[in-house]
């Protein structure tokens, strides 16, 4: 009993050391996951701007179309 209570204090310390790396590794697991969601918004909103422009470019081809139609003999 006396060896495992000597012992206690390395124990205690290994554990603490521990704690403070799984406390170290949350708070980068969480920085990285901020990272992940702000690219992850930009990608969106790059996204909608292309969505926004393929639209105004469809609509363009069609206004095209109906003026080329006018042309044809």
């Amino acid at each position: 009993m006396a060896g495992y209570i000597e012992n206690m204090p390395d124990k205690t310390d290994v554990m603490f050391k521990a704690s403070v790396d799984i406390n170290n590794i949350s708070e980068q697991s969480a920085q990285e996951t901020q990272s992940v969601a702000a690219a992850i918004e930009e990608q969106s909103a790059s996204v909608k701007e292309i969505a926004v422009a393929s639209h105004n470019l469809s609509q363009l081809a069609c206004d095209l179309q109906e003026k080329v139609q006018n042309f044809k003999i």
